[in-house]
């Protein structure tokens, strides 16, 4: 676990094995893999805008998700998964709406690509698949 995400963070260096407010490393790796996931809806919402696909659904939804993370009032895991859930439900509607837009089929970079296994911990891939000042998930792209 590596977080720095509130005022709370130990010495000002970052919390390394559980989080000064309380956080614990499984939220820590849902959460960091939200944030993946929220750089994979963000590219998509910005060519769903130059084709003139409405975008305010995913817009709102991404302030949320991401205040989210950097609130320390609410640890519950299950609803950090359920905002990856939607962050790629957010992100393949978008693309299937940019797609018809375009009458033509479109190139995705492996970043708009990047689908988390839900049939497999998402704490897991979480801790596994990034690694703070790693490029393990940026390697992919």
């Amino acid at each position: 676990m590596f977080c720095e995400q509130c005022e709370q963070t130990a010495s000002g260096q970052g919390c390394h094995q559980w989080g000064a407010c309380g956080k614990s490393p499984e939220v820590n790796a849902v959460q960091d893999l939200l944030i993946y996931c929220l750089r994979s809806l963000a590219p998509v919402a910005l060519k769903a805008r130059n084709w003139g696909v409405p975008t305010g659904e995913a817009d709102v939804f991404t302030c949320e998700a991401l205040f989210a993370t950097m609130t320390n009032v609410n640890f519950d895991r299950k609803r950090f998964s359920q905002y990856v859930r939607r962050t790629i439900t957010l992100r393949d509607n978008l693309k299937a709406q940019v797609e018809q837009a375009s009458n033509t089929p479109v190139e995705w970079s492996k970043l708009s690509c990047f689908e988390p296994d839900f049939n497999q911990s998402l704490v897991e891939q979480g801790m596994t698949n990034y690694k703070r000042g790693e490029q393990s998930w940026q390697s992919k792209e």
